[in-house]
């Protein structure tokens, strides 16, 4: 019969199994070093081999209420990263992000959610979205591959897309003032639809589209982003966009504008009657 004792040896308490049996009428003993205590923690550390030997339920009194785990078991384990998720996972639960898109993608929220993560974390092209994903804690779904990145956005319907905006919207602008702002993104692409020649801010002789984009002024949290093409003037991406935000219902939405946007134009454009916004420019220096 064996146990397990303990002995210490200078600092270290070092772990032994010791067997008694008889010979020629006399109970003997042997022993051999099968582990250690951990200094700090003061849990038992076995040897790797004598738990493939053994099994960790031979000398663990846990062992009944705990799921045995070989060597091989370790060797095939994958240890994840797990804080981004952490991290992200909470802002979006206490932004109201979660709940918002669980109720208008019931079926898929969770690899947008899994995606917009990636994103986020690694700024790096969706690309390697799969392989990032098997290193690091996620919402569980589908892998998402190339392939299935491109079905899915493929997927979301236009329908689907106002609906969140409209609840994310309608849920932000009661909180805080919305920031509107206009750029543009020049491209070599020849497949992107939207992209024209158009005033070119960085003076780049490149074709471009136009983004303009809703930030909540407190948390610099994205409300609402629409592309137009590259040769609509900011006039006109003014005027769409506010009656996109009249379409999905921002009624609460009040803009905090830069000088950028002070011309008669653009004021003329938010005081018409297909616009409710209240705003606040800056203007410029005489």
């Amino acid at each position: 019969m064996s146990s397990i004792i303990e002995s210490k040896s200078g600092k270290n308490i070092y772990l032994y199994e010791s067997e008694s049996y008889r010979e020629n009428g006399k109970v003997k003993n042997r022993r051999k070093i099968v582990g250690k205590v951990d200094a700090v923690t003061g849990r038992r550390i076995f040897k790797p081999e004598y738990i493939e030997e053994k099994g960790i339920g031979a000398f663990d009194d846990t062992a009944e209420h705990t799921k045995i785990y070989s060597v091989s078991d370790i060797k095939q384990s994958v240890i994840k990263e797990y804080g981004v998720f952490y991290l992200l996972s909470k802002i979006a639960e206490q932004t109201g992000l979660t709940d918002i898109l669980s109720k208008v993608m019931p079926a898929v929220w969770q690899e947008v959610m899994n995606l917009a993560f990636y994103l986020v974390a690694s700024g790096e092209p969706a690309l390697y979205c799969e392989d990032w994903l098997y290193k690091s804690e996620c919402l569980p779904g589908k892998e998402l591959s190339s392939q299935r990145i491109s079905e899915l956005l493929t997927a979301l319907t236009h329908g689907e897309r106002l609906e969140f905006f409209e609840r994310w919207g309608e849920y932000r602008c009661e909180n805080e003032y919305i920031a509107l702002d206009i750029t543009s993104i020049s491209t070599y692409s020849e497949l992107i639809n939207d992209a024209e020649w158009g005033y070119n801010r960085d003076k780049e002789k490149l074709p471009q589209i136009n983004v303009c984009m809703l930030l909540g002024e407190n948390s610099r949290l994205p409300i609402l982003q629409t592309v137009y093409n590259g040769s609509l003037k900011d006039v006109s991406t003014l005027k769409n966009t506010l009656r996109t935000a009249s379409n999905l219902n921002f009624d609460n939405m009040a803009l905090v504008m830069d000088k950028g946007f002070a011309s008669a134009k653009n004021i003329n454009a938010m005081l018409s009657e297909t616009s409710s916004a209240r705003f606040i420019i800056a203007l410029p220096f005489i």
